[in-house]
């Protein structure tokens, strides 16, 4: 039955490729572009690649060792059936959207988007950076020091206390650190790169310059190291919609991505390069998919099925129960010792396993439609707007930063997304009066 299963995936995956080449976009048009990066990478590359490579044993992987070997299969072959639906689903849901769209007579040919001209407006980047600024300098002392600085210093389990501390008990305002430093700011930098790349000024050199050095700050925060690789990775989304790029310049960009994360581990745990390198290969292709055996796993038989009950710590104030997300509930279930607990976070997973766990299989069939929807339709509605950096930074954000390895809670109610939405429609719609320059 797992062999079954697995071409079964293998077909699906196939088949969801060919949707996504003949009727959403072209994989080889542009090789770097949302359904790429959504599809092929986060699910083809950190999901789906597992079921082909995990070993019968889960002793021999950290983070599966708590399902007994007898209930492996059959775990398997569950995780096998979601990747199969997901892998078609997902671009179903897309090409919902797209015929949405056409209905309602909207633009929605992504690649038009990449060839129409930038418009180059005032955009009132000093006021935004000055904003920036204020408030990057109010979170650095309300935390009373940069964690990133002060990691360099510390004992690698004083650095896990501090990440721990930083996730969970964060001293600022975590809402406005979310919508303002982790969504604002950074489509600023992009904004701000996406102007530089129009106009190569020593004004927009060190407006970006400042707008990079604070988004570093922020996706890197907690001390979460592949956020640095991530807002890179975004950079080049950027550099795509004005120039494209072929896939050796894509191969060195991920040989220069690679060598930054070892990097940055190099100088935090001062391990052998080596050694990181295949740990960057174990966190990318097994230990993201850990999460989604251990949901199946768990919930229903060990842990009841969530609900809404992990959306948001609001519902507390209108009567209802909240409960921890499956993530850190199963961190929790396998982190045996009450120390670890303390310095664990979250267990990593596609949206699937989080799905599973607060809806059951109901939440895997409609999940991968709905997401595939949400995201063909916020592009849909970025790309019949004009063509402003803000825009595009925008644009480049919900391309690659909607995180579908991760939590489905955060995709389901996008409350940070859709307010940041609103004030960069603002931006342009009332603010910004500017002629337009070229």
């Amino acid at each position: 039955m797992e062999v079954i299963s697995i071409i079964i995936a293998l077909i699906s995956f196939l088949l969801g490729s060919v949707i996504i080449h003949k009727f959403i976009i072209p994989i080889n048009e542009r090789p770097v572009h949302f359904a790429n990066w959504y599809y092929f990478f986060e699910f083809g590359l950190m999901s789906f690649l597992a079921i082909f490579l995990l070993s019968d044993t889960p002793n021999l992987y950290w983070g599966l060792k708590s399902i007994p070997a007898e209930h492996f299969e059959s775990v398997k072959i569950t995780v096998n059936f979601f990747m199969a639906w997901i892998a078609i689903a997902f671009p179903l849901g897309m090409l919902l959207s797209d015929k949405l769209f056409k209905k309602l007579n909207f633009k929605n040919n992504i690649l038009e988007y990449y060839n129409k001209p930038t418009l180059l407006v005032s955009r009132f980047e000093l006021i935004l950076l000055l904003f920036s600024i204020i408030f990057t300098s109010y979170i650095i002392y309300k935390i009373g020091f940069i964690p990133q600085l002060k990691m360099l210093s510390i004992t690698k389990l004083e650095a896990a206390q501090l990440r721990n501390q930083l996730t969970f008990n964060f001293p600022a305002n975590v809402h406005l650190k979310e919508l303002v430093g982790m969504h604002l700011i950074i489509i600023f930098c992009f904004s701000s790169y996406l102007r530089f790349l129009n106009e190569k000024t020593y004004k927009n050199v060190i407006i970006f310059s400042l707008f990079l050095s604070m988004s570093i700050f922020f996706v890197s925060i907690n001390l979460n190291k592949s956020g640095i690789a991530f807002l890179f990775i975004g950079l080049v989304f950027c550099y795509t919609l004005e120039n494209n790029i072929g896939f050796k310049a894509i191969a060195l960009t991920i040989i220069s991505i690679i060598v930054l994360m070892i990097s940055s581990y190099y100088v935090t745990y001062k391990k052998n390069p080596i050694n990181l390198l295949s740990g960057i290969k174990n966190r990318i292709i097994y230990s993201q998919t850990f999460g989604n055996y251990l949901s199946v796993y768990y919930f229903p038989e060990q842990i009841e099925h969530i609900g809404l009950s992990s959306i948001s710590r609001t519902i507390e104030k209108m009567g209802f129960e909240y409960k921890e997300n499956s993530a850190k509930q199963i961190m929790n279930k396998i982190k045996k010792d009450e120390k670890d607990k303390k310095v664990s976070g979250y267990m990593v997973s596609h949206y699937m396993a989080e799905a599973w766990a607060n809806f059951g299989l109901l939440g895997v069939l409609l999940s991968p439609l709905y997401i595939g929807f949400l995201i063909k339709s916020l592009l849909g509605i970025i790309i019949n707007q004009r063509r402003t950096p803000l825009f595009m930074g925008l644009f480049v954000f919900i391309s690659y930063k909607l995180a579908t390895i991760s939590g489905f809670n955060h995709i389901l109610i996008p409350r940070y997304l859709i307010i940041t939405f609103i004030i960069l429609f603002i931006f342009e719609k009332f603010l910004n009066k500017g002629e337009l320059k070229s």
